[in-house]
């Protein structure tokens, strides 16, 4: 498990340049390749997890798959994630979905849990979300990371673990994620500058803009 607390700062084109210098004037470097995060978020069908976090309400989760880079979506080698909030902090579990037959998690069973609702299709596929990932570090080992090119996919999953994508929308902003914002000085930095951070939702986004879901 890691504890997690993080700030997002959405921004258009035209904010990028603020973003940027942001992480310059604050001494951050690219410590990692840009790469392709894809990610399949799963719900209820009635959309509960969505709705949880439109309403603020906690403890809540959420639950998706992920892979990286151009590789095409196969169940067995992706990442089931799972990001619970709570009233103060952050969770996130994480293993790979084929490790989870044969490892005992004890505290985090939650993750063998999920992952039997995705296979018994009781959770469904409603959204897939790629994007580009930049990653920053600065001296003190805060971390930062830029999402652009964002896209949000309908889609469904067949019998077999195929997924199938149909509608597509582009998300118009990229955004700058802060993390392990509790105890990061860049975070207060960033809170006094002219940048504006905001709840940020991926898969609430996504939701909302491929209207027929909701």
């Amino acid at each position: 498990m890691i504890t997690r607390n993080e700030i997002k700062i959405p921004f258009d084109i035209i904010g990028r340049d603020r973003a940027l210098s942001f992480l310059r004037e604050h001494c951050f470097f690219q410590n990692y390749p840009s790469r392709k995060i894809s990610s399949v978020y799963f719900d209820t069908p009635d959309l509960k997890f969505h709705r949880l976090g439109e309403n603020g309400i906690v403890p809540r989760d959420k639950v998706r798959l992920r892979w990286y880079g151009l590789e095409k979506f196969n169940i067995n080698s992706t990442t089931l994630e799972i990001k619970r909030t709570l009233p103060t902090m952050r969770e996130k579990y994480s293993c790979n979905f084929a490790d989870l037959v044969s490892k005992n998690f004890h505290s985090i069973d939650c993750l063998s849990t999920y992952k039997n609702h995705i296979v018994a299709k009781t959770l469904r596929p409603f959204v897939c979300v790629t994007y580009n990932r930049l990653y920053y570090m600065d001296a003190n080992n805060s971390r930062a990371t830029i999402d652009s090119n964002i896209q949000y996919h309908k889609c469904t999953m067949t019998p077999d673990n195929f997924l199938q994508t149909t509608q597509v929308n582009i998300e118009e902003l990229s955004v700058l994620e802060l993390k392990d914002a509790r105890f990061n000085k860049a975070v207060k930095k960033a809170l006094q500058s002219k940048l504006i951070w905001q709840r940020f939702s991926k898969y609430s986004r996504g939701i909302e803009s491929l209207s027929s879901l909701v």
